[in-house]
């Protein structure tokens, strides 16, 4: 009886710890699966968005009263239409891109954490914002109309390399907190109060980006060329370049 019960007491043990490992390796491999299954979703609506541009500009390229049935099978995430654009979300621990990456592929655009709105305002000025940090910038001129001034809010600002960035502010939560350091971008030999002419434009406006970019671009007495703002998501500052040749 006894080794009977020594047999029944190892039966036992050796049937929990088949169980024990199963159970193991089905936790070790679910974030896995999961992770697979997000990516074939990914890819599957990466194709799908690519198939929905074709089919868009095949009815540009027809005229009016061109259309097309187009279906789209939502699997996983979120989807949206507004401000003439379709947007797909997917929350996914998959390494399906690297944080803060921007991949454009004709006029479907991926993004990996992105958190970047890029705007104008009714005050007649752009926004870039993140998560973290606020710029707003002047708004002077456009490409076809070179200015030396803006109205804002019933206020006459000369374009000058000091007039340039409205106003700076860090965010937290809802909250925004302004800073109010003084910025000023010029080449010698002008100086921040050397009157310009010129404009500033956003490229592209959205939100959810991955970055944004404000063009600034600067006609004096001296140079001509553009100031390049960026903004990435999550950052807490922004990149300026200058990206024309002086001579």
């Amino acid at each position: 009886m006894k080794r009977k019960a020594q047999l029944w007491i190892s039966a036992v043990l050796y049937v929990l710890i088949i169980v024990a490992v199963i159970v193991i390796v089905i936790e070790a491999l679910t974030p896995v699966i999961e992770d697979l299954k997000d990516k074939a979703v990914y890819n599957r609506m990466k194709d799908t968005f690519l198939t929905v541009n074709d089919y868009i500009r095949d009815v540009s390229s027809e005229g009016k009263g061109s259309q097309r049935t187009v279906p789209i099978e939502i699997q996983k995430g979120s989807l949206k239409v507004e401000n003439n654009q379709v947007e797909w979300q997917l929350g996914t621990e998959a390494s399906i891109l690297e944080p803060r990456t921007q991949v454009e592929l004709g006029n479907l655009i991926v993004v990996a954490n992105g958190d970047v709105d890029a705007y104008e305002t009714n005050d007649s000025t752009f926004v870039l914002k993140n998560s973290r940090v606020l710029f707003e910038f002047y708004k002077y001129g456009a490409i076809d109309s070179l200015s030396n001034q803006t109205n804002v809010s019933g206020t006459i600002l000369p374009y000058t390399g000091a007039n340039i960035i409205r106003r700076v502010a860090f965010i937290k939560g809802e909250d925004e907190f302004n800073v109010s350091p003084s910025y000023s971008f010029f080449v010698p030999p002008d100086t921040s109060s050397t009157l310009l002419r010129g404009y500033t434009i956003l490229p592209r406006s959205g939100s959810d980006l991955g970055k944004a970019n404000l063009i600034a671009h600067v006609n004096s007495t001296n140079y001509e060329y553009d100031i390049v703002f960026t903004l990435e998501s999550q950052a807490d500052y922004i990149e300026a370049d200058l990206v024309k040749d002086l001579s």
